[in-house]
């Protein structure tokens, strides 16, 4: 595959009564009214998310714009830097019927995908800690494994299976679950 963006930074300039929580699997640099997270170099033909939990004020039902958020990044191809805006808007509403209705399928699947990752960093830690011994170890690997699969993670996947084999082999496996967590 080819790379066509290097250098991606993703920047929200929040509006009054915004913040940002977290951002999963990631440690956004904060500065007034502003949070950035730096992103992996993109592929032709491929995508990439980013899943950020923010939290606000209350507000009365409306559509309001919590934030406007910039990608910055180097185009691979004429070596220019380059900029795409847009603005991060959110529906209030009272009705509790259309809270539930507006669930995002996408936006699930990478909610679940982040707290694999989370479990498999807290597996890590157990396994170093050897506060998990080796069965615990194999049934968190294989719930996570499940899971990658689910959501269509397949490179996460194998590299757990992989981190099995090693384990069932006597092997060290932090290295490959580290690599696991943050691709």
């Amino acid at each position: 595959m080819r790379i066509t963006a290097r250098n991606l930074r993703l920047r929200l300039t929040l509006a009054r009564g915004v913040s940002v929580r977290q951002v999963y699997g990631q440690e956004p640099t904060f500065g007034l009214r502003t949070a950035e997270v730096t992103l992996i170099d993109v592929e032709q033909a491929t995508g990439l998310s980013s899943l950020w939990e923010m939290e606000m004020t209350s507000r009365p039902p409306g559509t309001y714009r919590l934030a406007i958020a910039e990608l910055l990044y180097d185009d691979a191809l004429t070596g220019r830097q380059e900029k795409i805006t847009t603005d991060v808007v959110m529906e209030f509403t009272a009705d509790r019927l259309r809270i539930g209705a507006g669930t995002d399928p996408r936006v699930a699947s990478e909610i679940e995908v982040a707290r694999a990752a989370r479990s498999l960093d807290r597996t890590v830690m157990g396994m170093k800690a050897q506060s998990l011994d080796r069965t615990q170890v194999m049934g968190e690997l294989n719930r996570t494994k499940t899971l990658m699969l689910d959501q269509g993670k397949l490179a996460q996947a194998q590299q757990i299976t992989q981190a099995m084999s090693d384990i069932q082999g006597g092997g060290s496996v932090e290295k490959t679950l580290m690599g696991t967590i943050y691709t």
